[in-house]
This record gives structure tokens, sequence and C-alpha cells, in this order.
């Protein structure tokens, strides 16, 4: 059964903790990225470093969307708490 999509107006942002957690992400994720162009300069090549692409750009499209906007990308909103009506 499918649901309907969540927007972000349904969904509460993330709290600061959790943004500075994800910008802490964010930074391990560039220390990879640097890694990689590293490896891929100097090591021979190999099938391998298209996965750590992958991984590296998945996450920090999700980390840096956390970070600089607030909420999840929108294929991950489901994941949010409801906001609070008063």
């Amino acid at each position: 059964m499918l649901h309907e999509p969540v927007s972000r107006d349904q969904v509460a942002k993330v709290r600061p903790f959790f943004r500075g957690l994800a910008g802490f992400f964010l930074f391990c994720t560039l220390l990879a990225a640097a890694g990689l162009i590293f490896a891929l300069v100097t090591e021979p090549f190999s099938l391998s470093i298209f996965i750590g692409v992958a991984v590296v750009i998945v996450t920090g499209h999700i980390s840096g969307s956390v970070l600089f906007s607030g909420y999840a990308p929108n294929y991950l909103l489901s994941a949010h708490g409801p906001k609070q009506r008063f």
C-alpha cells in the first residue's frame, strides 16, 4: 500500500544537536572524498572506487541537506517526527 508523500510543512525541523552531528558527518565525508581522490591519483585503477564515490555522494547529500536546511532530503522526510500542534 502506497502512502502519500510527506511535505516539509508536515514535519518538524531537525534539532540543533543533530544538525551539529550532521556537520561532523559532512566533515568526515569530505575527508573520505579527499582520500578517494588521493587514492584515485596514486593507486592503480580499481572498480571499488566507484562504490566509494557513490557512498560519498549519498552521505554528503544527506548530511549537507540536514546541516544547511534542517530537513532531510525529500526521499527521507518520512523519518522526521510530526510537527507539534499547540
